[in-house]
């Protein structure tokens, strides 16, 4: 079985944004576990927030990635992995949090090519903010 990668990169941000990034990270493992689960290519929809999360195979570990959906249509070119959503507020990510949780109790999917959700090869390396 692959292994799914559960670090929790830091997050450097007041009290309140460090908490929820955590909450989100470990309830987006949750929605990992349960993507392992299913067949590749499996999505998670979540309609109310127009998004949708699978896992993505980088250096022989899973990842939790997520693209908006716009116009019906899983949006890839604006794919990131869950762990690089940098720049949200604690509000952002308690948000996207409850959205995840709520997956977990009604799991809407959708099965693509496991092909086509392939964005990366290695694994991105933040380079920092420019100044």
């Amino acid at each position: 079985m692959i292994p799914i990668n559960i670090d929790i990169p830091e997050y450097g941000a007041d009290t309140h944004t460090i908490e929820n990034w955590q909450w989100f990270q470990a309830v987006g493992h949750l929605v990992a576990s349960e993507l392992a689960s299913k067949p590749r290519g499996t999505l998670a929809v979540l309609e109310a927030e127009e998004r949708a999360y699978w896992l993505a195979l980088i250096e022989g570990q899973y990842y939790l990635a997520t693209a908006p959906i716009v116009e019906g249509e899983l949006y890839l070119n604006a794919a990131a992995l869950a762990r690089d959503l940098l720049g949200l507020c604690g509000d952002e990510l308690a948000y996207m949090r409850s959205n995840l949780a709520s997956w977990l109790l009604n799991q809407s999917t959708l099965q693509v090519e496991a092909s086509q959700l392939q964005c990366w090869k290695v694994l991105p390396v933040y380079a920092g903010w420019d100044d």
